[in-house]
């Protein structure tokens, strides 16, 4: 029956079926975060399947499922541009550079270490840009384990420095833990 759809009513559907998972699974969606990216996709939704991609991603991480979770990214940044229309300039950028981050520690856990570094490099571009400590904190820390993976102790203990500076001074006592180990 599926198949006999007209393009327009499969994106209907899948629209249709995005919302009522994204509504049946408030607050608990973990297990179906891939799941609703999709029917986003397939319902041409950027803007919902976007930040729902990211979301399965780091779900995915937070699994130890590297490669899976760098699918899920890499198709949110294909989403990025389209999605970024929806959102309001430091809004998208911060999504931007959140994304960066993880598909650079993602990059990482796999040992693709020029990827990550690049990735960490513009996200802390565009942490710079926005003038976000927080995000600032996140991309030194980052920089701080880029620099220690490369042996540059001296570069990475400024990074690290730094991270733990900002992070203190926003009050995330997440960074503040990750930046002392």
């Amino acid at each position: 029956a599926y198949n006999l759809l007209l393009f327009e009513q499969r994106q209907r559907l899948h629209r249709a079926i995005g919302k009522v998972l994204e509504r049946q699974w408030r607050g608990r969606l973990g297990p179906v975060l891939e799941m609703v990216a999709w029917h986003f996709e397939q319902g041409a939704l950027p803007a919902k399947a976007y930040p729902y991609l990211v979301r399965s991603g780091e779900h995915l991480m937070s699994r130890s499922l590297m490669s899976e979770a760098l699918t899920a990214f890499d198709r949110a940044l294909r989403l990025e541009s389209v999605a970024r229309e929806y959102l309001l300039l430091d809004d998208a950028d911060r999504a931007l550079a959140r994304l960066l981050l993880a598909r650079s520690r993602a990059f990482a856990h796999l040992g693709r270490w020029e990827e990550a570094d690049s990735e960490v490099h513009t996200a802390h571009r565009i942490a710079g840009e926005l003038e976000d400590e927080r995000l600032l904190a996140q991309t030194h820390y980052e920089l701080g384990c880029m620099h220690r993976r490369h042996t540059d102790l001296v570069r990475a203990d400024e990074h690290i420095g730094q991270s733990l500076e900002l992070a203190k001074k926003v009050g995330d006592a997440s960074i503040e833990v990750a930046s002392i180990n």
